[in-house]
């Protein structure tokens, strides 16, 4: 599953490589304070890619991305069937 590729699909501002690894970490249940250590950044940059991650993908809440995500997941597992 392509975080990026599918989150990014009609959006030209779309997802940088570090947001879309921010993504992935989310995903898998990482909090910020998990995600600044794996990555050695900030908590607060973590925040802000957060932010951006949602503004970008239209989320409003962590599970709301989730939800995007495993739905575009599962919407390319459909497509890959065909």
């Amino acid at each position: 599953f392509d975080v990026k590729r599918e989150l990014d699909a009609g959006d030209p501002g779309g997802l940088s490589d570090r947001e879309a690894e921010i993504v992935l970490l989310i995903t898998r249940g990482r909090n910020v304070p998990a995600i600044a250590e794996e990555l050695v950044i900030s908590q607060n940059t973590v925040r802000t890619h957060i932010k951006r991650i949602y503004r970008a993908c239209g989320a409003h809440a962590r599970q709301e991305l989730i939800e995007l995500c495993e739905t575009a997941e599962t919407e390319e597992d459909s497509l890959s069937q065909d």
